[in-house]
């Protein structure tokens, strides 16, 4: 539970030490937040951030963006699910699917999909998967969360700050 799905989701970004050269690889439709924390990291760390191109009946193109994950070798791939205002639906699970069979971790911003469709984890193969408890949930605003798959606890993925809540003090 973080305050955000924005925090959620920079925690995620935070937990891959990204060098110049690195690729980001997502989409041109992803939330504003997410697309100026690209730029931020592309500007402090040197990563290049790759958009895939969208299909003719719109969205992602899947098939291009396996195509950069075997060419572009990213470190994260990230997509907006459903983006803000648009109507617009990702194929999320598609592209976990292939993020999955290339080994490439793979970040997915569900604010608009959790509440409103049905969400499966598992059958999404994202490894970090950030949302609010307002939209759709109808919570309140300050309460957010970033759900972290068994696979990214196993390679050892953690923020890169943590406080008392993400940590415990051993002496």
């Amino acid at each position: 539970v973080v305050a955000s799905a924005t925090q959620g989701f920079a925690l995620a970004l935070s937990a891959f030490d990204f060098a110049p050269g690195d690729v980001l690889l997502t989409s041109s439709d992803d939330y504003v937040s997410n697309q100026l924390m690209y730029l931020s990291l592309a500007k402090r760390r040197g990563v290049r951030v790759v958009r895939a191109p969208d299909a003719p009946e719109g969205g992602v193109d899947v098939d291009a963006f396996d195509a950069l994950l075997r060419s572009a070798r990213p470190k994260i791939a990230a997509l907006t699910w459903i983006p803000t205002n648009s109507g617009l639906v990702q194929p999320a699970a598609e592209i976990g699917a292939r993020c999955r069979a290339a080994g490439v971790p793979y970040l997915l911003d569900a604010c608009q999909a959790v509440g409103q469709i049905a969400v499966d984890f598992r059958a999404l193969q994202c490894d970090y998967l950030s949302t609010t408890a307002r939209k759709f949930l109808r919570g309140p605003r300050g309460i957010g969360v970033l759900l972290v798959s068994d696979e990214a606890l196993a390679r050892g993925d953690a923020p890169l700050l943590v406080d008392m809540r993400g940590a415990r003090w051993t002496e």
